[in-house]
């Protein structure tokens, strides 16, 4: 198996499915949730996805959001 090392951002990425017509003047109902990102990051979740053993570096923040971000490395197993 492929050893792969991915350098680069790792980033909390913000997703707002709206599943109606925007109200400009107003509030628009919408389902907002956070994941992982980064190019670098989404590279070697689909690396290792794929069966490879993935190693990542970069730079966190040191909060919750980079937690966050950590675990979803860690529930990929890449190692960083």
């Amino acid at each position: 198996m492929p050893r792969i090392l991915c350098v680069g951002d790792l980033m909390l990425d913000v997703m707002v499915l709206i599943d109606s017509p925007i109200n400009y003047a107003s509030d628009t109902p919408a389902k907002i949730s956070t994941h992982g990102g980064g190019a670098a990051a989404n590279t070697a979740t689909w690396l290792s996805y794929s069966g490879n053993e993935v190693h990542f570096v970069a730079r966190t923040g040191d909060d919750v959001a980079a937690d966050s971000v950590i675990a979803e490395l860690d529930s990929w197993n890449i190692r960083h």
